[in-house]
Protein backbone atom coordinates (compact mmCIF):
# COMPACT_ATOMS: atom_id res chain seq x y z
CA UNK A 1 0.00 0.00 0.00
CA UNK A 2 1.75 2.80 -1.43
CA UNK A 3 2.59 5.89 1.66
CA UNK A 4 -0.08 8.67 2.28
CA UNK A 5 1.43 11.88 0.89
CA UNK A 6 0.72 15.24 3.05
CA UNK A 7 -1.97 17.12 2.16
CA UNK A 8 -0.21 20.38 1.27
CA UNK A 9 1.76 18.38 -1.62
CA UNK A 10 -1.20 16.63 -2.79
CA UNK A 11 -3.09 20.07 -3.30
CA UNK A 12 0.19 21.32 -4.82
CA UNK A 13 0.70 18.60 -7.19
CA UNK A 14 -2.79 19.30 -8.31
CA UNK A 15 -2.04 22.96 -9.13
CA UNK A 16 0.32 22.30 -12.07
CA UNK A 17 -2.97 19.68 -13.18
CA UNK A 18 -4.55 21.45 -15.88
CA UNK A 19 -7.78 19.43 -16.70
CA UNK A 20 -10.94 18.18 -14.53
CA UNK A 21 -10.10 14.75 -15.74
CA UNK A 22 -6.38 15.06 -14.79
CA UNK A 23 -7.69 16.14 -11.27
CA UNK A 24 -10.46 13.59 -11.03
CA UNK A 25 -7.80 10.22 -11.94
CA UNK A 26 -5.46 12.02 -9.27
CA UNK A 27 -8.30 12.05 -6.36
CA UNK A 28 -9.54 8.58 -7.44
CA UNK A 29 -5.90 7.04 -6.63
CA UNK A 30 -6.71 6.41 -2.94
CA UNK A 31 -9.66 7.66 -0.22
CA UNK A 32 -7.17 9.90 1.29
CA UNK A 33 -6.43 12.25 -1.76
CA UNK A 34 -10.17 12.02 -2.50
CA UNK A 35 -10.50 14.10 0.89
CA UNK A 36 -8.03 16.74 -0.23
CA UNK A 37 -8.88 16.99 -3.40
CA UNK A 38 -12.73 16.94 -3.56
CA UNK A 39 -13.22 20.64 -2.46
CA UNK A 40 -10.25 21.76 -4.96
CA UNK A 41 -12.03 19.91 -7.65
CA UNK A 42 -15.26 21.74 -7.26
CA UNK A 43 -14.20 24.86 -6.96
CA UNK A 44 -12.15 24.08 -10.50
CA UNK A 45 -15.71 22.93 -11.76
CA UNK A 46 -16.88 26.36 -11.33
CA UNK A 47 -14.24 28.02 -12.10
CA UNK A 48 -13.51 26.43 -15.45
CA UNK A 49 -16.71 24.50 -16.17
CA UNK A 50 -19.67 26.94 -14.64
CA UNK A 51 -20.23 24.71 -12.15
CA UNK A 52 -22.21 21.75 -13.72
CA UNK A 53 -20.69 19.39 -11.16
CA UNK A 54 -22.08 20.65 -8.21
CA UNK A 55 -25.48 21.05 -10.55
CA UNK A 56 -24.91 17.17 -11.08
CA UNK A 57 -24.21 16.58 -7.53
CA UNK A 58 -27.44 18.71 -6.54
CA UNK A 59 -29.63 17.13 -9.21
CA UNK A 60 -29.07 13.48 -8.33
CA UNK A 61 -28.79 14.04 -4.51
CA UNK A 62 -25.18 12.72 -4.51
CA UNK A 63 -24.95 12.52 -0.31
CA UNK A 64 -21.06 11.89 -0.19
CA UNK A 65 -21.02 15.14 -1.98
CA UNK A 66 -22.77 17.40 0.44
CA UNK A 67 -20.60 19.70 2.29
CA UNK A 68 -18.51 20.47 -0.78
CA UNK A 69 -21.21 22.24 -2.52
CA UNK A 70 -22.73 23.69 0.98
CA UNK A 71 -19.47 25.02 1.95
CA UNK A 72 -18.22 26.37 -1.74
CA UNK A 73 -21.81 27.68 -2.71
CA UNK A 74 -22.96 29.33 0.67
CA UNK A 75 -19.21 31.69 0.09
CA UNK A 76 -19.71 35.13 -1.97
CA UNK A 77 -18.46 34.48 -5.74
CA UNK A 78 -16.44 37.69 -5.85
CA UNK A 79 -16.43 39.30 -8.77
CA UNK A 80 -16.51 35.75 -10.36
CA UNK A 81 -19.23 34.63 -12.86
CA UNK A 82 -21.00 31.58 -11.46
CA UNK A 83 -23.89 30.38 -14.11
CA UNK A 84 -25.06 26.91 -12.80
CA UNK A 85 -28.17 26.63 -10.82
CA UNK A 86 -27.38 27.22 -7.23
CA UNK A 87 -27.92 23.84 -5.13
CA UNK A 88 -30.43 25.22 -3.42
CA UNK A 89 -32.74 25.81 -5.91
CA UNK A 90 -32.06 22.43 -7.39
CA UNK A 91 -32.63 20.41 -4.23
CA UNK A 92 -35.60 22.29 -3.68
CA UNK A 93 -36.82 21.79 -7.21
CA UNK A 94 -36.00 17.86 -7.10
CA UNK A 95 -37.43 17.50 -2.93
CA UNK A 96 -33.91 16.93 -1.35
CA UNK A 97 -34.58 17.90 2.14
CA UNK A 98 -31.28 16.58 3.62
CA UNK A 99 -29.31 18.56 0.66
CA UNK A 100 -31.42 21.30 1.45
CA UNK A 101 -30.90 21.45 5.03
CA UNK A 102 -27.03 20.89 4.85
CA UNK A 103 -26.75 23.87 2.22
CA UNK A 104 -28.70 26.27 4.64
CA UNK A 105 -26.88 24.95 7.30
CA UNK A 106 -24.04 26.15 5.90
CA UNK A 107 -25.56 29.48 5.09
CA UNK A 108 -26.95 29.27 1.66
CA UNK A 109 -29.81 32.04 1.44
CA UNK A 110 -32.77 30.65 1.42
CA UNK A 111 -34.16 33.53 -0.94
CA UNK A 112 -31.55 32.84 -3.62
CA UNK A 113 -33.59 33.26 -6.67
CA UNK A 114 -32.92 31.86 -10.35
CA UNK A 115 -33.42 34.18 -13.74
CA UNK A 116 -36.58 34.23 -13.69
CA UNK A 117 -37.14 35.38 -9.76
CA UNK A 118 -38.34 32.02 -8.79
CA UNK A 119 -37.15 30.54 -4.92
CA UNK A 120 -36.32 28.18 -3.43
CA UNK A 121 -39.55 27.89 -1.61
CA UNK A 122 -41.80 28.57 -5.57
CA UNK A 123 -39.67 25.74 -6.97
CA UNK A 124 -40.39 23.03 -4.29
CA UNK A 125 -44.08 23.87 -3.75
CA UNK A 126 -44.41 23.49 -7.42
CA UNK A 127 -43.08 20.12 -6.67
CA UNK A 128 -44.92 19.38 -3.79
CA UNK A 129 -42.28 18.75 -1.37
CA UNK A 130 -43.86 19.58 1.80
CA UNK A 131 -40.48 18.39 3.68
CA UNK A 132 -38.63 21.00 2.11
CA UNK A 133 -41.30 23.67 2.64
CA UNK A 134 -41.17 22.91 6.07
CA UNK A 135 -37.18 22.97 5.99
CA UNK A 136 -36.99 26.33 4.13
CA UNK A 137 -39.63 27.89 6.70
CA UNK A 138 -37.99 26.56 9.78
CA UNK A 139 -34.78 28.47 8.07
CA UNK A 140 -36.52 31.83 7.79
CA UNK A 141 -37.38 31.58 4.26
CA UNK A 142 -40.49 34.37 3.91
CA UNK A 143 -43.19 34.29 1.15
CA UNK A 144 -42.21 37.98 -0.71
CA UNK A 145 -45.12 37.75 -3.35
CA UNK A 146 -47.69 37.30 -0.23
CA UNK A 147 -49.69 40.74 -0.96
CA UNK A 148 -49.58 40.20 -5.27
CA UNK A 149 -52.06 37.86 -5.89
CA UNK A 150 -51.46 38.34 -9.68
CA UNK A 151 -48.06 38.74 -9.59
CA UNK A 152 -46.10 37.07 -12.75
CA UNK A 153 -44.58 34.45 -9.93
CA UNK A 154 -48.31 34.13 -7.92
CA UNK A 155 -47.62 33.28 -3.90
CA UNK A 156 -46.46 29.71 -3.50
CA UNK A 157 -49.77 29.61 -0.84
CA UNK A 158 -51.54 29.90 -4.81
CA UNK A 159 -49.52 27.53 -6.41
CA UNK A 160 -50.09 24.99 -4.01
CA UNK A 161 -53.83 25.32 -4.34
CA UNK A 162 -53.71 25.50 -8.11
CA UNK A 163 -51.35 22.60 -8.69
CA UNK A 164 -53.59 20.67 -5.44
CA UNK A 165 -51.14 20.31 -3.01
CA UNK A 166 -53.72 20.97 -0.17
CA UNK A 167 -51.11 19.94 2.97
CA UNK A 168 -48.49 22.31 1.95
CA UNK A 169 -51.09 24.93 1.40
CA UNK A 170 -52.23 24.46 5.07
CA UNK A 171 -48.89 24.78 6.47
CA UNK A 172 -48.23 28.23 4.28
CA UNK A 173 -51.42 29.18 5.93
CA UNK A 174 -50.87 28.48 9.35
CA UNK A 175 -46.99 30.01 9.25
CA UNK A 176 -48.99 33.25 8.16
CA UNK A 177 -49.92 36.15 10.38
CA UNK A 178 -53.84 36.61 11.79
CA UNK A 179 -54.69 39.55 9.01
CA UNK A 180 -52.92 37.58 6.13
CA UNK A 181 -54.09 33.93 7.15
CA UNK A 182 -57.81 35.61 7.46
CA UNK A 183 -57.37 37.39 3.91
CA UNK A 184 -56.22 34.48 2.24
CA UNK A 185 -58.52 32.19 3.52
CA UNK A 186 -61.43 33.97 2.02
CA UNK A 187 -59.16 33.92 -1.19
CA UNK A 188 -58.61 30.64 -1.61
CA UNK A 189 -62.02 29.41 -0.84
CA UNK A 190 -62.58 31.36 -3.99
CA UNK A 191 -60.20 29.47 -5.56
CA UNK A 192 -60.61 25.54 -4.19
CA UNK A 193 -64.59 26.11 -5.33
CA UNK A 194 -63.36 27.07 -8.91
CA UNK A 195 -61.61 23.58 -9.31
CA UNK A 196 -63.53 21.77 -7.18
CA UNK A 197 -61.34 20.58 -4.01
CA UNK A 198 -63.66 19.15 -1.47
CA UNK A 199 -60.71 19.11 0.89
CA UNK A 200 -59.34 22.17 0.74
CA UNK A 201 -62.59 23.80 1.04
CA UNK A 202 -64.17 21.51 4.10
CA UNK A 203 -60.86 22.99 5.45
CA UNK A 204 -61.35 26.77 4.49
CA UNK A 205 -64.85 26.85 5.80
CA UNK A 206 -63.85 25.01 9.36
CA UNK A 207 -61.43 27.89 9.54
CA UNK A 208 -64.44 30.50 9.13
CA UNK A 209 -63.77 31.48 5.58
CA UNK A 210 -66.73 33.95 4.28
CA UNK A 211 -68.93 31.97 2.22
CA UNK A 212 -70.78 34.70 0.63
CA UNK A 213 -67.84 36.97 0.11
CA UNK A 214 -67.77 38.43 -3.25
CA UNK A 215 -64.84 39.68 -5.67
CA UNK A 216 -65.30 41.10 -8.62
CA UNK A 217 -61.84 39.60 -10.92
CA UNK A 218 -63.56 37.89 -13.46
CA UNK A 219 -63.08 39.75 -17.02
CA UNK A 220 -67.40 38.95 -17.83
CA UNK A 221 -68.80 38.96 -14.16
CA UNK A 222 -68.20 40.97 -11.45
CA UNK A 223 -68.84 39.50 -7.34
CA UNK A 224 -68.68 36.01 -8.38
CA UNK A 225 -69.16 34.60 -4.95
CA UNK A 226 -67.93 30.51 -4.09
CA UNK A 227 -71.03 28.93 -4.66
CA UNK A 228 -71.06 31.13 -8.57
CA UNK A 229 -68.21 29.71 -9.27
CA UNK A 230 -68.79 25.96 -8.28
CA UNK A 231 -71.89 26.05 -9.72
CA UNK A 232 -70.15 27.73 -12.76
CA UNK A 233 -67.51 25.09 -13.21
CA UNK A 234 -69.81 22.33 -12.46
CA UNK A 235 -68.67 21.24 -9.00
CA UNK A 236 -71.91 19.70 -7.84
CA UNK A 237 -70.46 18.13 -4.49
CA UNK A 238 -68.74 21.70 -3.83
CA UNK A 239 -72.38 23.32 -4.33
CA UNK A 240 -74.20 20.96 -2.33
CA UNK A 241 -71.63 21.17 0.66
CA UNK A 242 -71.59 25.32 0.39
CA UNK A 243 -75.38 24.80 0.70
CA UNK A 244 -75.28 22.72 3.44
CA UNK A 245 -73.15 25.28 5.27
CA UNK A 246 -75.56 28.90 4.63
CA UNK A 247 -74.46 29.71 0.84
CA UNK A 248 -76.68 32.22 -0.31
CA UNK A 249 -78.00 30.78 -3.24
CA UNK A 250 -80.21 33.91 -4.29
CA UNK A 251 -77.28 36.35 -4.36
CA UNK A 252 -76.28 37.45 -7.90
CA UNK A 253 -73.36 38.50 -9.76
CA UNK A 254 -73.33 41.31 -12.75
CA UNK A 255 -73.24 39.77 -16.31
CA UNK A 256 -71.95 41.36 -19.41
CA UNK A 257 -75.93 41.96 -19.98
CA UNK A 258 -77.80 41.61 -16.86
CA UNK A 259 -77.38 39.72 -13.14
CA UNK A 260 -77.35 36.89 -13.29
CA UNK A 261 -78.32 33.92 -10.47
CA UNK A 262 -76.43 31.00 -9.45
CA UNK A 263 -78.75 29.13 -10.96
CA UNK A 264 -78.09 31.04 -14.28
CA UNK A 265 -74.27 30.17 -13.88
CA UNK A 266 -75.69 26.31 -13.80
CA UNK A 267 -77.90 26.55 -16.74
CA UNK A 268 -75.57 28.90 -19.01
CA UNK A 269 -72.38 26.33 -18.80
CA UNK A 270 -74.09 23.44 -19.35
CA UNK A 271 -74.42 21.44 -15.94
CA UNK A 272 -77.19 19.67 -15.57
CA UNK A 273 -76.35 17.48 -12.07
CA UNK A 274 -75.88 21.10 -10.37
CA UNK A 275 -79.18 22.70 -11.91
CA UNK A 276 -81.02 19.74 -9.95
CA UNK A 277 -79.79 20.22 -6.78
CA UNK A 278 -80.25 24.04 -7.05
CA UNK A 279 -83.56 24.05 -8.36
CA UNK A 280 -83.97 22.30 -4.81
CA UNK A 281 -83.77 25.37 -3.43
CA UNK A 282 -84.56 28.43 -6.34
CA UNK A 283 -87.12 27.91 -8.65
CA UNK A 284 -87.90 31.35 -9.92
CA UNK A 285 -88.03 32.48 -13.47
CA UNK A 286 -87.41 28.88 -15.30
CA UNK A 287 -88.70 30.35 -18.46
CA UNK A 288 -85.89 32.57 -18.59
CA UNK A 289 -83.52 29.23 -17.65
CA UNK A 290 -85.18 27.21 -20.24
CA UNK A 291 -85.03 29.64 -23.28
CA UNK A 292 -81.22 30.04 -21.93
CA UNK A 293 -80.56 26.49 -21.72
CA UNK A 294 -82.51 26.04 -24.96
CA UNK A 295 -80.50 28.83 -27.11
CA UNK A 296 -77.18 26.84 -25.56
CA UNK A 297 -77.91 23.45 -26.71
CA UNK A 298 -77.77 21.99 -23.43
CA UNK A 299 -80.21 19.10 -23.77
CA UNK A 300 -79.62 17.30 -20.14
CA UNK A 301 -80.07 20.66 -18.70
CA UNK A 302 -83.73 21.65 -20.84
CA UNK A 303 -84.37 18.04 -19.51
CA UNK A 304 -84.44 18.44 -15.63
CA UNK A 305 -85.58 22.21 -15.76
CA UNK A 306 -88.87 20.21 -18.01
CA UNK A 307 -89.30 18.34 -14.36
CA UNK A 308 -89.91 21.87 -12.79
CA UNK A 309 -91.20 24.11 -15.92
CA UNK A 310 -94.13 23.15 -18.26
CA UNK A 311 -93.93 25.65 -20.92
CA UNK A 312 -97.18 27.01 -23.17
CA UNK A 313 -96.86 26.92 -26.55
CA UNK A 314 -96.96 29.67 -28.47
CA UNK A 315 -95.46 33.09 -28.86
CA UNK A 316 -91.47 34.10 -29.24
CA UNK A 317 -90.67 31.71 -26.25
CA UNK A 318 -92.29 28.99 -27.49
CA UNK A 319 -89.57 26.45 -27.00
CA UNK A 320 -90.08 24.77 -30.06
CA UNK A 321 -89.42 28.13 -32.17
CA UNK A 322 -86.28 29.00 -30.03
CA UNK A 323 -84.88 25.22 -30.75
CA UNK A 324 -85.56 25.40 -34.37
CA UNK A 325 -83.62 28.81 -34.70
CA UNK A 326 -81.27 28.07 -32.67
CA UNK A 327 -79.91 24.91 -34.64
CA UNK A 328 -80.52 22.10 -31.86
CA UNK A 329 -82.08 19.59 -33.81
CA UNK A 330 -82.06 16.73 -30.91
CA UNK A 331 -83.98 19.85 -29.21
CA UNK A 332 -86.47 20.27 -32.04
CA UNK A 333 -87.15 16.47 -31.93
CA UNK A 334 -87.70 16.82 -27.95
CA UNK A 335 -90.27 19.34 -28.33
CA UNK A 336 -91.90 18.27 -32.07
CA UNK A 337 -93.87 15.52 -29.49
CA UNK A 338 -95.41 17.74 -26.86
CA UNK A 339 -98.40 19.75 -29.19
CA UNK A 340 -95.80 23.02 -29.78
CA UNK A 341 -96.01 25.58 -33.04
CA UNK A 342 -94.69 23.93 -35.74
CA UNK A 343 -95.37 26.45 -38.48
CA UNK A 344 -93.99 28.93 -36.06
CA UNK A 345 -90.84 27.06 -35.82
CA UNK A 346 -90.92 26.39 -39.59
CA UNK A 347 -90.73 30.02 -40.09
CA UNK A 348 -88.44 30.68 -37.53
CA UNK A 349 -85.71 28.12 -39.07
CA UNK A 350 -86.59 29.56 -42.49
CA UNK A 351 -85.84 32.92 -40.86
CA UNK A 352 -82.13 31.55 -39.70
CA UNK A 353 -81.64 29.50 -42.64
CA UNK A 354 -81.30 26.08 -40.93
CA UNK A 355 -81.71 24.20 -43.50
CA UNK A 356 -81.37 20.92 -41.64
CA UNK A 357 -84.06 21.86 -39.39
CA UNK A 358 -86.32 23.19 -41.98
CA UNK A 359 -85.96 20.01 -43.81
CA UNK A 360 -86.56 17.91 -41.03
CA UNK A 361 -90.06 20.18 -40.33
CA UNK A 362 -91.24 19.89 -43.90
CA UNK A 363 -91.01 15.53 -43.10
CA UNK A 364 -93.11 15.71 -40.32
CA UNK A 365 -95.64 17.53 -41.99
CA UNK A 366 -99.23 15.79 -43.48
CA UNK A 367 -102.55 16.17 -44.72
CA UNK A 368 -104.25 18.24 -47.77
CA UNK A 369 -102.45 21.04 -46.38
CA UNK A 370 -99.02 20.04 -45.73
CA UNK A 371 -97.92 22.75 -48.49
CA UNK A 372 -99.84 25.46 -47.17
CA UNK A 373 -96.73 27.38 -45.96
CA UNK A 374 -97.20 30.88 -46.37
CA UNK A 375 -95.41 31.91 -43.27
CA UNK A 376 -91.92 29.82 -44.36
CA UNK A 377 -92.55 31.26 -47.68
CA UNK A 378 -92.74 35.13 -46.85
CA UNK A 379 -89.77 34.19 -44.36
CA UNK A 380 -87.83 33.34 -47.21
CA UNK A 381 -89.31 35.93 -49.46
CA UNK A 382 -88.56 38.59 -47.24
CA UNK A 383 -85.05 37.61 -46.51
CA UNK A 384 -84.24 36.63 -50.20
CA UNK A 385 -83.02 33.52 -49.06
CA UNK A 386 -82.05 31.69 -52.35
CA UNK A 387 -81.30 28.11 -50.10
CA UNK A 388 -84.96 28.62 -48.37
CA UNK A 389 -86.77 29.34 -51.37
CA UNK A 390 -85.35 26.37 -53.65
CA UNK A 391 -85.99 24.10 -50.74
CA UNK A 392 -89.37 25.21 -50.02
CA UNK A 393 -89.90 24.75 -54.36
CA UNK A 394 -88.54 21.38 -54.24
CA UNK A 395 -90.81 20.48 -51.54
CA UNK A 396 -94.01 21.98 -53.51
CA UNK A 397 -95.08 25.12 -50.80
CA UNK A 398 -97.49 27.01 -52.22
CA UNK A 399 -98.55 30.57 -51.59
CA UNK A 400 -101.85 32.64 -51.18
CA UNK A 401 -103.20 34.36 -54.18
CA UNK A 402 -103.23 37.75 -52.19
CA UNK A 403 -99.90 36.95 -51.03
CA UNK A 404 -98.37 37.00 -54.43
CA UNK A 405 -100.21 39.89 -55.48
CA UNK A 406 -99.12 41.93 -52.73
CA UNK A 407 -95.36 41.38 -54.06
CA UNK A 408 -96.17 42.15 -57.42
CA UNK A 409 -97.71 45.38 -56.70
CA UNK A 410 -95.74 46.32 -53.92
CA UNK A 411 -92.75 44.80 -53.23
CA UNK A 412 -89.22 44.79 -55.14
CA UNK A 413 -89.27 43.51 -58.67
CA UNK A 414 -86.62 40.24 -57.38
CA UNK A 415 -89.48 39.67 -54.67
CA UNK A 416 -92.09 39.99 -56.76
CA UNK A 417 -90.27 37.78 -59.53
CA UNK A 418 -89.48 35.11 -56.47
CA UNK A 419 -92.83 35.10 -55.41
CA UNK A 420 -94.68 34.35 -58.64
CA UNK A 421 -92.28 31.15 -59.20
CA UNK A 422 -94.49 29.63 -56.49
CA UNK A 423 -97.90 27.86 -56.95
CA UNK A 424 -100.69 29.26 -55.67
CA UNK A 425 -103.24 27.74 -53.18
CA UNK A 426 -105.27 26.66 -56.12
CA UNK A 427 -108.87 25.58 -55.99
CA UNK A 428 -109.29 22.08 -56.29
CA UNK A 429 -110.14 21.55 -59.84
CA UNK A 430 -107.12 23.56 -60.81
CA UNK A 431 -104.84 21.61 -58.72
CA UNK A 432 -103.06 19.64 -61.63
CA UNK A 433 -102.80 21.88 -63.48
CA UNK A 434 -101.22 24.32 -61.02
CA UNK A 435 -98.57 21.43 -60.84
CA UNK A 436 -97.99 20.71 -64.13
CA UNK A 437 -97.12 24.34 -64.74
CA UNK A 438 -94.53 24.60 -61.98
CA UNK A 439 -92.69 21.33 -63.37
CA UNK A 440 -92.53 22.69 -66.65
CA UNK A 441 -91.15 25.79 -65.07
CA UNK A 442 -88.54 24.09 -63.90
CA UNK A 443 -87.45 22.18 -66.97
CA UNK A 444 -87.28 25.50 -68.62
CA UNK A 445 -83.46 26.21 -67.40
CA UNK A 446 -83.06 28.80 -70.35
CA UNK A 447 -85.87 30.91 -69.74
CA UNK A 448 -85.43 34.19 -69.17
CA UNK A 449 -86.88 33.99 -65.34
CA UNK A 450 -84.38 31.02 -64.96
CA UNK A 451 -81.61 33.96 -66.13
CA UNK A 452 -82.60 36.37 -63.71
CA UNK A 453 -83.01 33.66 -61.09
CA UNK A 454 -79.36 32.38 -61.87
CA UNK A 455 -78.16 36.65 -62.04
CA UNK A 456 -79.64 36.84 -58.62
CA UNK A 457 -78.20 34.49 -56.84
CA UNK A 458 -74.64 35.24 -58.06
CA UNK A 459 -75.53 38.77 -56.87
CA UNK A 460 -76.38 37.08 -53.28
Amino acid sequence: MPAELPGELILLIAGFLTSERDISAFARTSHHHYLFLVEHLYKYNIKHSSGRGIDKAARFDVRTAYTVPCRTCSRPHGTRRITFSHPLLVAAEYGHVELMRCLLEEGSDPHVTDIIGQTPLTLTVAGGFLPVVRALYEAGAKDSHVHEISSENPPPIEMAVNAGHVEIAKYILEKMDDKDARSWTDTLLRRACELGNMPLISYLLDRGADINRQEGNHPFRLGDTPLTLAAAHGHVEAVQLLLDNGADVHRRVDGAVNRLAVLDMAVINGHDRVVKVLLEHDATNLNEKLTAAIEAGHRPVVEVLLTKHQPRPGGAEDPLVLAAGSKHRDLVNLFLDKGFDEDAALQSAVRKSQREIVKLLLRRRTGPNRTQLQGAVAAALDSIDFTMIELLLDYGALIDPADQRWYQEHASKARAMLAGQFAVTPPPEDAAEQAGNRQRWKRESNSGVQRVWNRLRQKG
